[in-house]
């Protein structure tokens, strides 16, 4: 028997029977019935025969061979059989697929794993969309791809698994395509985080400006001379100049050191103090040297303390800032230590040498002594002149 694009109606009480003795062909023939059919238990009996239905359509097959086909109210066109939930059929030869057997049944695959099988007669499994995932075979529910937990997710289709977000990253909703980057000015090192909660900031005196860092190495540490007091900064313009006084010799600080009494630092940025110079003290923090105060001195270098400044002798005295005592000279005197300067010889009183803390009584007989004295040149000298009369 052979049938191609024909079409076989049952009525009440009637059932196709194929009685041939050799092999059927029927080929993309419509087995149906009328409207007024009463339910049937077998729409077509085979009676043994095996049946060639030509090409089956996708999701569709010729069912074993010989047997008996019961057929769903409606009737069908080619194959008799729809691949049942949790199979699907890619369709060919009623030979071939009848080779095909799965399970209890022939011409179907099962449903892979990434994808579920929740129709009858499926051409192709329906694969899992982005953000899910099915480990099991043969689903036959919608319900079978599973959403991606928190901490994790998939970008492709069909998959059996989620990825864990990397360190860096963070996934804190079901069912992600893609995780979300942590932010600049701090790092994730937890692998499948589910919340920025994971996020750490990077340390004062480190900064970065680069998203998805998945340690504290990605913090990079200030240059030297300068200083970062914050956590989480983002940018190098966080990193500040050291102010005068202070310095930084090494990276990565959060505070500057201040110059240690005895030296200073006079620019920004320092990476080094200088000692203080003569004459001079510079107490801790020091931005300039400070001169030693009057009626002191020092030719040391390195001084942190104003009383480190050395007290001018009786006979000498020192201006401000200065490194050594001087003598007073000729026609002055000073009787007190740690002056900054000589007080003339008064009238009736001289002094011809340098270094001396008082002056002389004038002797009887030198009138211009006074004048002298007075003014207190050197190279004048005590000379007596005789008194005139008029």
């Amino acid at each position: 028997m052979t049938a191609i694009d024909c079409t076989f109606v049952s009525r009440p009480g009637s059932t196709v029977y194929l009685t041939t003795t050799a092999t059927a062909h029927v080929s993309n023939c419509t087995f149906t019935k009328d409207t007024s059919t009463a339910r049937h238990d077998n729409f077509i009996y085979t009676s043994g025969v095996y049946v060639d239905y030509g090409n089956c359509t996708p999701g569709r097959n010729p069912g074993l061979s010989g047997a008996n086909i019961l057929v769903d109210d409606g009737g069908f066109t080619g194959c008799p059989v729809a691949c049942p939930l949790g199979t699907w059929g890619r369709g060919g030869p009623t030979a071939t697929l009848q080779e095909l057997k799965t399970g209890c049944g022939v011409g179907c695959e099962t449903c892979p794993e990434g994808a579920t099988c929740n129709a009858t007669a499926l051409p192709a499994p329906n694969y899992c969309p982005v953000g899910h995932y099915n480990p099991d075979k043969g689903s036959q529910t919608a319900s079978g791809c599973r959403e991606c937990e928190s901490g994790s997710f998939q970008a492709e289709t069909g998959s059996l698994q989620c990825t864990p977000c990397p360190a860096g990253t963070f996934s804190p909703t079901k069912g992600s395509t893609a995780c979300q980057s942590c932010a600049a000015g701090g790092f994730c090192e937890e692998v499948g985080a589910s919340s920025a909660s994971v996020f750490k900031l990077c340390l004062p005196g480190t900064w970065s400006d680069t998203v998805r860092l998945s340690s504290s190495e990605g913090c990079r540490p200030c240059g030297e001379g300068t200083y970062q007091p914050i956590t989480g900064a983002n940018s190098s313009s966080s990193c500040l100049a050291c102010p005068v006084g202070t310095v930084s010799a090494v990276s990565g600080v959060q505070f500057c050191s201040r110059c240690l009494g005895g030296s200073y630092q006079n620019l920004t940025g320092g990476t080094a103090c200088f000692p203080c110079t003569a004459g001079s003290y510079c107490p801790e923090g020091a931005a300039a040297p400070l001169p030693c105060k009057q009626g002191t001195y020092s030719d040391a270098t390195g001084l942190s303390s104003p009383t480190q400044c050395t007290e001018a002798v009786p006979g000498f005295y020192a201006t401000t800032g200065s490194i050594e005592q001087m003598p007073c000279s000729p026609g002055t005197r000073q009787p007190e230590p740690g002056m900054g300067q000589c007080g003339p010889c008064v009238a009736g009183t001289f002094q011809e040498t340098e270094g001396q803390q008082t002056c002389n009584t004038c002797p009887l007989g030198a009138p211009l002594c006074t004048l002298r004295a007075v003014v207190g040149h050197a190279g004048f000298t005590l000379s007596t002149i005789p008194n005139h009369t008029d």
